[in-house]
């Protein structure tokens, strides 16, 4: 059984609230790793780097954010490389003003001290030759204590109404954000755990300009669910309710396809792609029924971008 123990446990212990509260922050809860600034700063620049790759002709003004984590500092980046404004949105409120402010001063002495910008071994063979394009011209310090104070509003919900950074957490409605506000969307390591696909690309789409852009960065693992790291396409539907338990957010197990299929069915064009694989032991008749339908790149697409124009 391709099915960890660990995960059946957890499954089951999601059905007892307080004992699950206490195994999920024994376990260091969610929120990914945007606590730090060398996380942050490799996310957004390989972000940008794809991006550019596959398509985008120039550097974003007004970039969105869906699902940042623990802070917002993959946004800020894009604000420390010339943005002009920047929106997070995310199902549960991980980030904090003090969290957000920390974040941000580490950012910013990493930009003025020269960081080594062209080591970036998250994904393979980016395109360095842009990195300029992506870094721009850099920011006075004028503009960096606007988005200080903009990060010291973001706790008090009366005042997370400014311009140049918002944070909304939950979010529950596509009216959110102004329509055709931005030009930029992306995620990191997010849709794999979106549940409504449909509603939420709806809702970009609405928020975006004509001729704006999304990226999505996607990891299609198992995310320790199973044993293989695409082992989560061989556990029946029943098993997987049982794991799936009451947890605040789990994965959906959709492919490279599915994704795809969601962001094209939502109005957007696939520019293009650029896919991390991995060999899999998983073989097809190991795959459950319901899973059959995946294609030779589903199995082997460990994580992938995927970029849209609208």
């Amino acid at each position: 059984m391709e099915a960890t123990p660990r995960s059946i446990l957890t499954g089951l212990v999601s059905y007892i609230p307080k004992a699950y509260s206490w195994l999920y922050t024994a376990t260091g809860g969610g929120g990914g790793g945007t606590k730090d600034p060398k996380y942050c700063l490799e996310g957004w620049l390989t972000h940008a780097l794809v991006a550019f790759d596959l398509g985008l002709p120039t550097p974003p003004k007004h970039i969105a954010e869906i699902g940042p984590g623990m802070t917002l500092g993959t946004g800020l980046c894009g604000l420390l490389c010339g943005a002009e404004s920047f929106r997070a949105l995310d199902i549960i409120p991980y980030s904090t003003a003090d969290e957000n402010v920390r974040i941000f001063e580490k950012l910013v002495e990493a930009f003025e001290r020269g960081a080594n910008f062209e080591t970036l071994p998250d994904f393979p063979q980016l395109p360095l030759e842009r990195l300029d394009d992506v870094l721009g011209m850099g920011i006075s310090p004028n503009r960096k204590q606007e988005i200080r104070e903009a990060l010291y509003q973001l706790d008090h919900p009366l005042n997370n109404t400014g311009s140049l950074v918002r944070y909304h957490a939950p979010w529950m409605s596509k009216d959110i954000i102004e329509p055709e506000s931005v030009d930029f969307i992306f995620s990191n390591a997010v849709l794999e755990h979106v549940e409504d696909l449909d509603a939420l690309h709806t809702c970009a789409y609405k928020w975006l300009a004509p001729g704006g852009h999304v990226l999505h960065r996607i990891d299609f693992s198992s995310h320790g669910t199973a044993k293989s790291w695409n082992g989560h396409w061989t556990i029946s539907k029943p098993l997987w309710k049982i794991i799936r338990g009451k947890r605040p957010y789990s994965i959906n197990r959709k492919s490279l396809s599915d994704q795809k299929k969601a962001l094209s069915q939502a109005g957007f064009h696939i520019l293009g792609q650029r896919i991390d694989e991995q060999p899999t032991t998983v073989t097809r008749e190991m795959i459950d029924k319901d899973f059959d339908y995946l294609t030779d790149e589903d199995l082997l697409a460990r994580q992938a971008f995927v970029l849209c124009r609208k």
